[in-house]
C-alpha cells in the first residue's frame, strides 16, 4: 500500500468515526437537556404532588420512600450521561489522532 492509499484509509476512518460519534451525542445531548429540564422542575412537581395529595385531590400513590428514590435519582443518571459523554470525546481524540 503506498501513502497515498494509506492516508485515504486514514482519512475514511477518521470520517467514520465522527460520523459514529455525530450519531450517538445528538441522542446524548437531548436526553441530558430533557434530564436537566426534568430535574430542574422535579422539586416543583414534588411539592405539587405533595400538595395536591394532602388535600385529596389526587390518591398518595407513591409513598415517601418513593419520593426519596426520585429526588436522590438525578446523580446518578447525570454520571451514566458524563461517563457516556467523557467516552465519545475520546472516540473522537481517537479518530483525530489516526489523521
Amino acid at each position: 500500500m503506498d501513502t497515498t492509499e494509506l492516508a485515504t484509509l486514514s482519512l475514511a476512518n477518521a470520517l467514520m468515526i465522527s460520523r459514529i460519534v455525530h450519531d450517538l451525542k445528538t441522542p446524548l445531548f437531548t436526553i441530558r437537556l430533557n434530564q436537566d429540564l426534568f430535574f430542574n422542575e422535579l422539586p416543583t412537581l414534588i411539592n405539587a404532588y405533595q400538595v395536591a395529595t394532602e388535600h385529596k385531590l389526587v390518591p398518595a400513590s407513591i409513598n415517601e420512600v418513593g419520593l426519596k428514590i426520585i429526588k436522590d435519582a438525578p446523580g446518578s443518571n447525570n454520571e451514566v450521561l458524563n461517563k457516556a459523554g467523557d467516552f465519545l470525546n475520546t472516540l473522537v481524540a481517537f479518530g483525530n489522532a489516526l489523521q
